[in-house]
């Protein structure tokens, strides 16, 4: 979406970071608006947010695989390889390449 669209709102709403006003949020066809806190924790591990800068999102002396895996390791999983694995998956699902896990953000 273009500049100004409500990408950032609309993933604000979806991490329940912020409230709708009116309407409702689905997530995999079920109403998640008003879950409490407890019930948002098991969904917020399926849900992240992915910001659009690279140069002020990403740590600059990460690569793109540690600073990406990093979500799984806070999530528990210890499988160095798993997580290398997964990482290269989601690159591929958003058009980049699965070496780009080596990268920085810069490059």
């Amino acid at each position: 979406g273009e500049s100004g669209s409500g990408k950032s709102t609309l993933s604000r709403m979806v991490m329940r970071l912020l409230e709708p006003t009116e309407g409702t949020v689905e997530f995999e066809g079920r109403d998640i608006t008003r879950l409490t806190e407890r019930r948002m924790r098991p969904l917020r591990r399926q849900v992240q947010m992915v910001f659009q800068n690279p140069y002020s999102s990403l740590n600059p002396r990460l690569t793109i695989g540690e600073s990406i895996g990093t979500a799984l390791r806070v999530q528990g999983e210890r499988d160095g390889k798993k997580i290398r694995s997964e990482v290269q998956e989601l690159l591929e699902r958003v058009g980049l390449e699965p070496n780009h896990y080596s990268r920085f953000p810069h490059a």
